[in-house]
């Protein structure tokens, strides 16, 4: 999980996922949405930019404190 961080924008790491040509990524789980599908969660059929984000309330609904919890890993980890 957020294995690279440090590619993304502090705007892609606030939202929990990031966007490029072909789609979507979730940042905690790597799960990709395509811009070209319509996803179907919780029997309501989404675009994959309101995909990604309802897959993270659903599946990661704990990410602030993920976020947290890795940050402070990578502060107090001996180099």
């Amino acid at each position: 999980m957020f294995e690279k961080i440090y590619d993304y924008s502090v705007n892609e790491i606030k939202r929990g996922y990031a966007e490029d040509e072909e789609g979507f990524v979730c940042l905690c789980c790597q799960q990709r949405f395509s811009k070209d599908e319509i996803y179907l969660l919780d029997n309501h059929f989404y675009k994959a930019n309101k995909a990604v984000i309802v897959h993270l309330k659903q599946a990661h609904s704990d990410y602030f404190d993920l976020l947290l919890e890795h940050i402070c890993l990578l502060y107090t980890s001996p180099s």
